[in-house]
């Protein structure tokens, strides 16, 4: 049985390179800074490490991500991808910080900027484990449609033979949200991904499976499994069949694991008006 312990997810940044970064209407950097002091101070308190779960910057311009690394004041450390870093912006001085790349990212220049340790000959999947639960961390490539490359199998296979209970985090979505035009982006071979989580044995150790991509947060169970969404903390989608993006505010998630078992409770940040002079052009 792994020991109590809290963490927050975040998801979705799509950041520019300046704080005043406009994107498909949405002052995206400004809305990723009061997530960051919204979640400082009514969830980071409680959590062991916060996590991101990919679309850091969007376009992946090393100016975007210099931007962010300001932001979080979390400079390159020894840790190899996908960390943990060490952030020292107020309120959060300390917190262990874990990155994943999306499908807008460009993962040789995420790791020279936080993970200078790090190589990826293409995709990045790793693990990490902290009080006797193991968090898988799976890359399912560069593209908006999701690939389940071999890489991503044989970290999923190791991890599966770990004897320990896994969180499996992801920026792609593996379950329908019966959004035609979103579930789209879906992998191909997702059923053999979910077949090997309900291999005998294997999916009672699974506690949940997190992900971001969708903009639009969600709790479904999949074979016995949860699975969880979240809104991004830029731009959203309608939860409709086809394209439509809407303003709405930032979510994050603080999940806790509490007798060997993932729940997670919903935050919604609330938006300060912002200053008409301080936004910048689109890009």
């Amino acid at each position: 049985m792994p020991e109590d312990f809290s963490f927050i997810q975040i998801t979705d940044h799509h950041l520019g390179p300046s704080a005043t970064s406009v994107r498909l209407g949405y002052a995206v950097n400004y809305t990723f800074t009061q997530t960051l002091q919204h979640l400082a101070q009514y969830a980071a308190p409680q959590a062991d490490f916060l996590i991101s779960t990919g679309d850091l910057v969007d376009p992946p311009t090393p100016q975007g991500y210099t931007w962010l690394q300001n932001e979080l004041g979390a400079a390159p450390g020894s840790a190899a991808f996908p960390g943990p870093l060490s952030m020292r912006r107020p309120g959060l001085e300390g917190l262990p910080l874990y990155l994943m790349p999306g499908n807008h990212d460009d993962r040789r220049r995420m790791c020279e900027q936080f993970f200078p340790l790090s190589r990826p000959g293409g995709m990045l999947n790793a693990s990490f484990e902290h009080k006797g639960v193991l968090f898988l961390c799976l890359d399912w490539g560069a593209d908006s449609k999701a690939r389940l490359y071999p890489e991503l199998y044989n970290c999923l296979d190791q991890g599966l033979r770990s004897g320990l209970p896994l969180v499996i985090c992801m920026h792609h979505q593996v379950t329908s949200l019966n959004m035609r035009w979103m579930d789209a982006f879906i992998a191909d071979e997702v059923n053999a991904f979910w077949e090997a989580l309900c291999a005998p044995t294997t999916t009672a150790r699974i506690l949940g499976i997190i992900a971001g991509h969708t903009h639009i947060s969600y709790e479904k169970v999949e074979y016995g499994i949860p699975t969880w969404g979240l809104r991004s903390t830029s731009y959203t989608f309608h939860p409709i069949d086809t394209l439509a993006v809407r303003l709405a505010n930032p979510q994050y998630r603080l999940f806790s694991i509490q007798n060997g078992v993932l729940t997670s409770r919903l935050f919604e940040v609330p938006l300060p008006l912002m200053d008409d002079t301080a936004v910048g052009e689109e890009i």
